[in-house]
């Protein structure tokens, strides 16, 4: 299944990037929670602007939503994990 691969990709990045991503869940869609508000925002702004259908939640300021993650291609989550990857590798740069 497609959504297990996208889980896997991000479990993976947030092995990574321990200290920016805090937590997934998957229930109607995946949520991305990180440890930043500022980090979310930012996120959901590049998702965005590369494509990807993905929100910033007012409700919860350090999510991110990707309300249609069960529907999309594998194109698309190729995409998705790169963007949110060369998002987290730049973010770290930064704060060196």
């Amino acid at each position: 299944m497609q959504i297990d691969r996208l889980i896997d990709d991000l479990l993976r990045l947030q092995t990574r990037y321990p200290s920016l991503i805090w937590r997934l869940r998957q229930n109607d869609g995946v949520e991305i929670e990180f440890y930043l508000e500022e980090l979310a925002l930012d996120c959901a702004n590049i998702l965005q602007s590369s494509g990807v259908s993905a929100d910033h939640l007012s409700s919860q300021p350090r999510v991110v939503h990707l309300s249609n993650a069960h529907t999309l291609s594998a194109d698309v989550q190729n995409l998705l994990i790169a963007t949110i990857e060369n998002f987290l590798k730049n973010h770290l740069k930064l704060v060196k």
